[in-house]
């Protein structure tokens, strides 16, 4: 609920314009990708979307039976494998699983494909991920890690060394809020959580941010209407307003003014992480959109 999907899809459509090739992969399975642009889910494959960018739908089933028959070399039982409830029980129920063959599959994305060479899957220079939750972020990077301290030996401990080095040196980890309590408290844990990992954090996007009630420098003016005066002005300007609805606008306006002063306090409180914060205008849309992602 932050805008997690948004702000992914409108980083993916910049990097695109600036020339980089690019693809978005959701691992949530929520499909919010297809309803924010109005497209068909992806699923597990890479498929060009209408802003320029390829999008994919993870899931760590379809990214173990992928390892297993593209690179382990099962080719003669995907299928079996595939169907087989076996992969899906393994992903689920062991802990963590599922999180290191997702981060399995976008080390395939990028670093596999640039060691083979002349292949007919190219490399993507960016990979975007609409990651887990705050909660779930921590863990979900520490994977590779843990897994490669309890596989120390063969090709499998190879491929984890591969993939917890990727995530180490090439991350960067993006957090989203909006700026409420339970929001910003959540983002400056996971900073701290990342931080403990030792991977690198870009600036925080604080999203759906209010704009101030009262232009600069008239605040304290602002403060100072009375309901009649209200009245007054919007009768010189044109506008038929009895008293009445002249209150129920003053009230609106300073309850709106309080709320953005909420916010502002709770932006202050993300910068405390020391990281930099981009603030995104709250759209006063019905629904955020495709033309909303192009802005």
């Amino acid at each position: 609920g932050t805008g997690k999907t948004t702000v992914a899809a409108a980083l993916a459509t910049v990097a695109v314009r600036r020339g980089l090739r690019t693809i978005l992969v959701e691992i949530e399975g929520r499909r919010g990708l297809a309803r924010l642009l109005g497209i068909a889910p992806p699923g597990f494959a890479e498929r060009p979307g209408p802003l320029g960018f390829a999008s994919m739908e993870l899931t760590a089933h379809d990214a173990l039976v992928e390892y297993l028959t593209v690179i382990v070399g099962m080719r003669r039982l995907s299928g079996v494998l595939r169907r087989a409830r076996v992969t899906e029980l393994a992903t689920e129920a062991v802990p963590g699983f599922r999180d290191v063959m997702v981060a399995g599959k976008l080390y395939e994305l990028t670093r596999y494909r640039e060691t083979r060479a002349g292949g007919d899957r190219h490399p993507w220079e960016l990979v975007i991920v609409d990651a887990p939750p705050t909660g779930q972020l921590a863990p979900f990077l520490r994977s590779p890690t843990a897994y490669r301290e309890l596989i120390r030996v063969g090709r499998a401990a190879r491929h984890l060394a591969a993939i917890d080095e990727l995530v180490r040196t090439e991350a960067r980890v993006l957090l989203v809020a909006v700026p409420e309590e339970m929001a910003v408290a959540e983002s400056i844990e996971a900073a701290e959580s990342v931080r403990e990992l030792g991977l690198a954090l870009g600036p925080v996007v604080a999203n759906r941010v209010l704009p101030p009630v009262f232009p600069r420098g008239a605040r304290a003016a602002g403060l100072r209407l009375t309901p009649a005066v209200v009245s007054e002005r919007l009768v010189s300007a044109g506008a038929v307003l009895d008293d009445a609805h002249s209150t129920g606008l003053l009230e609106a306006g300073l309850a709106e003014h309080a709320r953005v002063g909420e916010q502002r306090r709770r932006l202050k409180s993300l910068r405390s992480t020391g990281l930099p914060v981009v603030e995104l205008p709250s759209l006063a849309v019905p629904r955020v959109g495709r033309d909303e992602v192009e802005l």
